[in-house]
């Protein structure tokens, strides 16, 4: 259930993902730079299913590669796109704290993804970015829509906001909004995720003490690390250092 991302971009503009067994390193990717196929890493992708029961899909873990994307339109264009590149599952923004007001996703969007991507075989998760203060808002709708539309799980990404916070103050907030969602996720049959920065060995992101609200986050049945860098690409050491670092 632990993930982490392959490096094709930042998280939510669709930067493949691809899981590994708990407790498990993952393998030297490569050069900086330079992105290889899955099979260099020694990773084997499970075979898709034809389609998917919308009825059987909660709380399924993502096995595979993954895609996270922020919704749009062009349903159909990304899921032609993901079908050629052997994609298994797809993360979709469903909430957007940090705007004002709250952007959320409409439902009828949403089931859109999940109605042709599931008919594809690939499963659907949602995420969004929390805002401290903000956890009944945020748990509430990106559980609600998931329910609607077939996601088996949610993500919450929490960022910069909870950092400005201080160590503490940071954890205190994560900690509150990440059991609430935590428990709701139990209650419903969702799996439960957390995305944020990767290690604090990657430079591009020198936020301080960050792992004081991550552990906020203890619990969550999934994690997914960010390994990317701010120019779209990543040092070797990455995957291996931000996977070690989570677990």
């Amino acid at each position: 259930g632990v993930a982490a991302g392959n490096a094709f971009g930042s998280c939510g503009a669709g930067s493949p993902s691809v899981s590994a067994p708990v407790g498990q390193s993952l393998p030297n990717t490569g050069p900086t730079g330079q992105n290889y196929p899955l099979t260099h890493a020694g990773l084997q992708l499970p075979q898709r299913a034809e389609s998917l029961d919308p009825n059987a899909v909660r709380g399924v873990f993502p096995k595979g590669k993954g895609v996270w994307m922020f919704g749009g339109p062009n349903v159909e264009e990304k899921l032609q796109l993901c079908l050629a590149n052997d994609v298994h599952w797809i993360a979709v923004m469903t909430i957007n704290q940090a705007k004002t007001p709250t952007r959320v996703t409409s439902l009828d969007l949403l089931k859109k993804y999940g109605e042709a991507f599931l008919s594809k075989g690939i499963y659907v998760y949602h995420w969004g970015w929390p805002e401290p203060g903000k956890d009944e808002e945020f748990v509430n709708t990106i559980i609600t829509n998931a329910l609607q539309s077939g996601a088996s799980g949610v993500i919450a990404d929490p960022e910069a906001p909870y950092e400005r916070l201080g160590a503490e103050g940071a954890y205190q907030a994560a900690f509150k909004s990440g059991q609430l969602l935590i428990n709701e996720c139990k209650r419903n049959g969702l799996l439960s995720g957390f995305t944020s920065y990767g290690a604090l060995a990657v430079p591009t992101f020198a936020f301080a003490k960050r792992d004081r609200w991550y552990r906020g986050y203890q619990g969550v049945d999934m994690c997914f690390p960010q390994v990317y860098g701010g120019n779209g690409h990543y040092k070797s050491l990455w995957p291996r250092t931000n996977f070690d670092y989570w677990t």
